[in-house]
C-alpha cells in the first residue's frame, strides 16, 4: 500500500498569500459611514465582516439578522446552517446547525 501512496502522492495545496491592503484602501476610500449611500455601507459591512470572520461568502447570506447583538466589547452574529456544517454532515459527521461569530470592538485610532 505504501508503494501506491508514493506513486500517487496527494497534490500540495497552494499557499498563496492574499494581500488585503487594496480591499482596506477601498473601504477607507468610501468615506464616513454617516456620509455614504446605503449600498456602499452594505458593501463596506459585507467586506469587513468577511475579512474579520474568515467566513465563506456564502455564509454571509445565512446571517440571522434577528440574532445580531451588540455586546459591551463587540458584536455577536449567528449564522444559520453554515456551509461547513452541511459538508461535514454529508460525510457522516454531526455538526451544530448554527455558528456564532464574535467580533471584538476596538478603539478608533487617529490618522
Amino acid at each position: 500500500m505504501k508503494g501506491i501512496y508514493n506513486l500517487r502522492a496527494p497534490k500540495q495545496k497552494p499557499t498563496d498569500v492574499v494581500d488585503v491592503l487594496p480591499t482596506m484602501d477601498y473601504i477607507q476610500s468610501l468615506g464616513s459611514n454617516s456620509e455614504i449611500t446605503i449600498l456602499n455601507l452594505a458593501q463596506k459591512m459585507a467586506l469587513l465582516l468577511a475579512l474579520m470572520s474568515g467566513s465563506q461568502p456564502s455564509n454571509l447570506q445565512r446571517i440571522d439578522l434577528t440574532s445580531i447583538f451588540q455586546l459591551q466589547n463587540g458584536i455577536s452574529v449567528n449564522i444559520l446552517n453554515p456551509k461547513e456544517a452541511k459538508i461535514f454532515r454529508a460525510h457522516g459527521g454531526t455538526k451544530e446547525q448554527n455558528k456564532t461569530l464574535f467580533i471584538e470592538s476596538y478603539e478608533r485610532t487617529s490618522e
